[in-house]
């Protein structure tokens, strides 16, 4: 009992030690980690969050048009592979699922015509910062770009309404719990 109450007391003690000492780096200690690198349109602020899909990119040329459009590709091609990646596992656990008489097949369709929704989409994304920067002659751009999840999820609906091989094995409803929940899991 009274080993059980010097435990305690050490990890009630320790833990209280540990929330008062949050000691910033000494100037040595920087230097050996090196310099942070405050990177623009790249915080919390533009990450893919529970309404919007979002993506970062970066661009750099002499060339000032040419660093934006470097920088909105970047930033695009990001969107597209998160969304992508959040398609798929969704799609993977409704077929796991579901009863369908073909699932591969099933799987391999709705993959392709998702894909080439998201294409079509990335057409529709918003800039939701730019900024860009001149140093030593060359121009550096940052981009953030955003799609709400909603168009995506009627996008994929209203295709997949068109496709009769698909409509029959596709529940909206079942569908759409998947893809919240991996998108709430996204980045996790």
């Amino acid at each position: 009992m009274k080993v059980l109450k010097l435990i305690s007391l050490v990890i009630i003690s320790a833990l209280i030690a540990s929330c008062g000492s949050s000691k910033k780096m000494t100037k040595s200690q920087e230097k050996a980690i090196g310099e942070e690198v405050v990177t623009p349109c790249s915080d919390m602020d533009y990450h893919t969050d529970k309404d919007n899909f979002r993506a970062t990119g970066i661009g750099t040329s002499l060339d000032l048009g040419t660093s934006k459009r470097k920088a909105n590709l970047a930033a695009s091609a990001n969107l597209a592979a998160s969304i992508n990646k959040i398609i798929k596992r969704s799609t993977e656990q409704y077929v796991i699922e579901r009863q369908i008489g073909d699932k591969q097949n099933f799987q391999n369709k709705f993959e392709d015509m998702t894909k080439e929704l998201v294409k079509q989409e990335i057409n529709n994304l918003a800039v939701i910062c730019s900024k860009t920067y001149q140093k030593g002659g060359k121009y550096v751009t940052y981009i953030a770009v955003e799609v709400p999840k909603t168009d995506v999820l009627t996008r994929i609906k209203s295709n997949i309404g068109s496709k009769e091989e698909l409509k029959q094995d596709f529940e909206a409803h079942k569908f759409n719990e998947k893809m919240e929940k991996e998108m709430e899991n996204f980045g996790k």
